[in-house]
């Protein structure tokens, strides 16, 4: 008889490896980068946008500045794209000279203020407590000028059902609706954080060569794609952060697999990223 946990477990193991990792070199190595990041945005959706929004140039809105003592909290919209003003926070250390690194630290299934130190109850202060969530805060005061950015389908990009009820996130409205035109929620978010570099490197004091990423769970599957589909971030670390989901989960809106929104054909690429030991 039909066993749809079975099916789909044997399904998921016998996909093969498109990229499946083998080099010892580092020639076989770049080789291996090389055919992997251009068939990345593909699948990712990111040639889209760019097609798409080819004659989109981004703008941004300062909306406030608050003096925090040892840092400003400035508040921002970047239009990522003509109907996308993507909020962020902008963590902009006190009594420095020259060019600053950045950091930028997409969050996960939180709140976006989270990350920028703002708590608006105990249970969020206690999850910004235990979990170490306030990220950019935490960077601000090693010296970096911190982007604490929205997770599109969070905070104000999410659908106004959502916001009406305060539920967190609109994940999987978001890749419903981006699947009919080639995108993929991971493959926008990557999108929104590469417009965000461009607009602090074209507008802000920042060094170039030192800009790093870092996020918790969905912020650090966003940092490691935004790693792999690009080559200027000097570093990136991903937090508490699980690979594959690849078990169906029934919230009450129709299950699916957690990685889906990660990316189609995602159990075709390499299970995990090569590590420097693996190439020399």
């Amino acid at each position: 008889m039909y066993d749809s946990d079975r099916h789909f477990a044997t399904t998921y193991q016998n996909a093969p490896r498109e990229f499946a990792f083998h080099a010892t070199t580092r020639a076989e190595f770049e080789s291996w980068q090389s055919a992997f990041r251009p068939r990345l945005r593909q699948l990712l959706g990111l040639d889209n946008l760019a097609r798409d929004l080819a004659d989109h140039t981004p703008t941004a809105e300062q909306r406030a500045v608050e003096d925090k003592g040892d840092y400003l909290l400035e508040t921002w919209h970047l239009w990522t794209e003509p109907t996308v003003p993507l909020p962020f926070y902008l963590l902009r250390p006190k009594n420095t000279t020259g060019k600053l690194p950045l950091v930028l630290t997409p969050h996960g299934h939180n709140h976006p203020h989270i990350y920028a130190g703002i708590t608006h109850n105990d249970a969020e202060a206690k999850s910004a407590q235990e979990g170490e969530r306030d990220i950019a805060v935490q960077a601000v005061r090693e010296g970096y000028l911190a982007i604490a950015p929205t997770t599109r389908a969070f905070g104000e990009t999410r659908v106004k059902g959502d916001i009406d009820k305060n539920a967190v996130h609109s994940c999987r409205t978001q890749l419903m609706h981006g699947v009919l035109v080639g995108r993929t929620p991971i493959g926008e978010r990557v999108w929104d954080m590469s417009r965000l570099i461009d607009w602090a490197i074209e507008t802000q004091d920042v060094d170039a060569s030192k800009i790093a990423m870092t996020g918790n769970s969905g912020g650090g599957r966003c940092s490691e794609r935004a790693d792999r589909e690009a080559t200027r971030n000097a570093a990136c670390a991903r937090l508490r952060c699980r690979t594959h989901g690849v078990r169906c989960r029934d919230r009450g809106r129709g299950g699916h697999p957690a990685a889906v929104r990660r990316g189609p054909f995602l159990l075709r690429f390499p299970r995990r990223r090569p590590r420097a030991r693996d190439v020399g």
